[in-house]
């Protein structure tokens, strides 16, 4: 009696569960600032603009998962002004963005409370290596190719977990997403010839994000 009552439960929660299943699209934009995990004095972020494309597949009231591709920079260094003038060491990422994450949602009224966590993937562009010295500029491209004279290279790809918050709320046919994510980067932004990571040590990507985006469901259910 028991083992067939368990299994109307799963049978009537995956019937209910299909019947809401809606697959939902759109664009997103907002502002972005980066910056390094290694602990130095005077840290410069890189700040953004960020827009991409979202798309959610949304299974269950509570429950739905969320791919998005992304653009916007990333890097960071160190920076200062004195007498007001700019000191400055830094590098900057041109990124493609690819966030898979499984988000919660939770309310009953238009207005509802989200959060996520997922792995992500990036992938840089191009890059650049900026030094203000005394008003002047120097910028040279970022090397991802060879080694150079410090026997290190910049890696392309980055991978690590985003945490968010948010909140979606019902406008129109469509839903407007409002987030505030966190990004943990993973992987080092150096690969070292002969493994030796010298005096740099490990370097690697914070994100911070904010966002608005528009979803609207596309013929599904």
């Amino acid at each position: 009696m028991k083992k067939h009552f368990f299994i109307f439960l799963i049978f009537n929660f995956s019937v209910v569960s299909l019947s809401l299943s809606q697959l939902y699209v759109g664009p997103r934009i907002g502002y972005s600032s980066a910056s390094i995990s290694k602990s130095i004095d005077s840290k410069k972020p890189i700040n953004s603009l960020l827009m991409g494309a979202v798309i959610n597949y949304q299974f269950h009231t509570n429950f739905s998962i969320q791919a998005e591709v992304d653009y916007s920079k990333k890097g960071g260094g160190q920076g200062l002004i004195m007498g007001g003038v700019e000191y400055a060491e830094y590098t900057e990422f041109k990124t493609i963005e690819i966030p898979l994450s499984a988000k919660l949602t939770v309310g009953t009224t238009k207005a509802k409370f989200t959060a996520s966590l997922g792995p992500y993937i990036g992938i840089a562009l191009n890059g650049k290596q900026i030094v203000v010295d005394s008003g002047k500029v120097t910028t040279t491209p970022a090397n991802f190719d060879f080694f150079d004279a410090d026997k290190r290279k910049i890696n392309k790809l980055d991978f690590g977990i985003n945490l968010g918050l948010g909140s979606s709320i019902d406008l129109g046919q469509g839903k407007l997403l409002l987030d505030i994510k966190y990004g943990i980067g993973l992987r080092n932004w150096y690969s070292y010839d002969g493994n030796n990571p010298g005096i740099i040590g490990e370097v690697k990507n914070r994100i911070f994000a904010v966002s608005a985006g528009y979803i609207y469901p596309i013929a599904f259910k």
